[in-house]
């Protein structure tokens, strides 16, 4: 599902990472740990295509990136990709179920509410629909944020220090919520993350290191 090759991206001239050739299949999950300050973020933002590398090439599916631009590839985002990030970034003014709609209204689907629900109640959620994200605890955030990357049911699931702000209890509800959903969803997922205690959870790990800066 997810493959890349001969990956390099450089900020200037100073500040430059090469990347390890990567690859995750439909349904199962990748995790890619490193210090910080050695591209794990910078190679998310590449996957999602909301950075372009200066050189190597990511293909998803059957689709590569950089043979998309424009409104083509926010279009594909859309459509293909589902982000997590490491701290929920919802529309304070709009209720949950709300939040969770936009992901199909700019990804050109239509919106089932039923299909919203009923994802929600698989993830613990599904009470809190009506409700502002500001009243919802750390681990309702990060639910709701799990369920909004879900909605397209998306190929691609990438996680952005998804629980480093959790404690463990959450942390592994998280993750296994994360791996559940892109099993049975058929998604690849890919993990970006310091967080140690992932490790002993997701087996097919990369460890990034600092050679590339």
């Amino acid at each position: 599902m997810l493959q890349t090759k001969n990956l390099q991206f450089a900020y200037n001239r100073a500040l430059s990472f090469s990347f390890p050739d990567l690859g995750c299949n439909a349904g199962e999950s990748l995790l890619i740990t490193g210090r910080s300050g050695c591209g794990k973020t910078t190679l998310l933002h590449l996957l999602a295509g909301i950075l372009h590398p200066a050189s190597g090439e990511i293909k998803i599916g059957n689709t590569l990136l950089s043979s998309l631009s424009g409104s083509g590839a926010d279009r594909f985002r859309g459509e293909s990709i589902g982000l997590v990030y490491q701290r929920p970034h919802f529309i304070a003014s709009l209720t949950v179920m709300d939040n969770l709609r936009l992901p199909a209204y700019f990804g050109h689907k239509p919106v089932v509410g039923a299909a919203i629900e009923s994802l929600a109640e698989q993830l613990g959620i599904g009470h809190v629909l009506r409700q502002l994200p500001d009243q919802l605890s750390v681990g309702e955030q990060q639910r709701a944020s799990i369920a909004r990357a879900m909605v397209n049911n998306p190929r691609l699931i990438l996680a952005d220090e998804p629980t480093s702000a959790l404690d463990d209890d959450n942390c592994t509800s998280v993750i296994e919520l994360l791996t559940r959903q892109a099993a049975e969803h058929n998604a690849a997922l890919v993990i970006v993350t310091h967080d140690g205690r992932l490790k002993s959870v997701v087996k097919n790990q990369v460890e990034l290191s600092l050679q590339g800066r």
